[in-house]
């Protein structure tokens, strides 16, 4: 399958979100790259769009464009709710800038960073940043970073049991020991209305 290129990005985002101001843009397994990701930032960036999801799943948008797309949201002025970023070979370095938005984004409320390239310490700031900082957050998903390991149970347990919004939390598929994922269904029972997939 051939990939979308810069230009298809600018068409795409002229029509769907300038002019028809959509709330969902589905760009799904479309080789998309990092300058891809430029654009969709400019775009979101511009308090005039009312766009809502934005789903890359499958791409190869990577840290560089995890910065640029972090940047964007970080400033306030936008109506994002769900980012997902499944599958777009992100890395720690991906999951700090991530975060830094995190910190002072007010609208997202779901963060899907599954079968990336993300270890313990991105996981770590990245709960820290959802625990401390956000109050909108309500599902946070990175399901097959294998690189995520026992290590980081424990703020895992913090993140369940302190942040004000958090309703789900997915992680099955990381290499977690049993030991490590029945501290985790502990916790999560002791919580109403918290769903957890390990």
């Amino acid at each position: 399958m051939q990939g979308l290129t810069e230009r298809d990005v600018e068409f795409i985002v002229e029509e769907a979100i300038i002019k028809k101001q959509c709330k969902q843009l589905k760009l799904n397994q479309t080789k998309l790259k990092s300058p891809s990701a430029f654009i969709l930032a400019n775009v979101l960036s511009n308090n005039d769009n009312i766009l809502q999801e934005l789903s890359l799943y499958g791409n190869r948008i990577d840290d560089e464009g995890v910065h640029y797309l972090a940047k964007a949201l970080s400033i306030n002025n936008n109506n994002l709710k769900i980012l997902d970023l499944t599958k777009n070979e992100i890395t720690n370095v991906g999951a700090k800038y991530l975060a830094e938005m995190i910190k002072t984004n007010e609208t997202l409320t779901t963060l899907l960073v599954a079968g990336n390239l993300i270890g313990n310490g991105g996981i770590q700031i990245l709960a820290n940043a959802i625990q401390y900082y956000s109050k909108t957050m309500i599902e946070f998903d990175f399901c097959t970073n294998e690189l995520v390991n026992d290590s980081i149970v424990d703020s895992l347990i913090q993140l369940i049991k302190y942040s004000p919004s958090l309703k789900q939390l997915s992680l099955f598929r990381c290499s977690l020991s049993q030991n490590s994922k029945d501290k985790l269904i502990k916790m999560q029972k002791r919580k109403e209305d918290f769903v957890l997939h390990v």
